[in-house]
């Protein structure tokens, strides 16, 4: 059984409701989470895993990260370093979450943000920010976070 799978048993067990009332609760399609758990879905969305993370009151991490694992930039080991493309990201995050007033961000999810939008900056030509992907990953990150509140 896989990490998610796992886990995922664990925190419905824990939250001792079932898997119904954890698909409802996130306001999951049928049978989403029940696929996750038989293994028939092995990548769920991020939307249906930040959706069950709040149900369950856990970070994202917690389900799927592996124990001493880290989140590995996936750039070319000879790709240099760009700092204000870092820091341009760090600062579009900081304003997101400030504007957005959202005050419950974990470090991992912060620097998974930082990871996948650095990553994805560096396929731009120009290597800058995509100011429309940074906007809709951090959306799809956080304002489904902020709705269950």
């Amino acid at each position: 059984m896989g990490t998610l799978r796992k886990r995922l048993q664990k925190k419905i067990d824990e939250a001792q409701i079932n898997v119904s009332e954890l698909e409802r609760r996130a306001k999951l399609p049928l049978s989403a989470a029940r696929r996750i758990l038989l293994g028939n879905t092995r990548n769920p969305t991020l939307e249906t895993i930040v959706a069950i993370s709040n149900v369950l009151g856990c970070s994202v991490d917690e389900l799927v990260r592996e124990e001493h694992s880290y989140v590995p930039i996936r750039a070319k080991d000879d790709t240099a370093f760009e700092k204000e493309l870092f820091v341009q990201l760090i600062e579009a995050i900081k304003w997101y979450l400030q504007h957005y007033e959202i005050s419950t961000v974990t470090f991992n999810e912060f620097i998974a943000c930082i990871v996948e939008m650095y990553e994805f900056s560096l396929t731009h030509p120009d290597r800058k920010i995509d100011k429309h992907f940074v906007m809709w990953y951090l959306d799809k990150m956080f304002k489904s976070m902020e709705k269950s509140s």
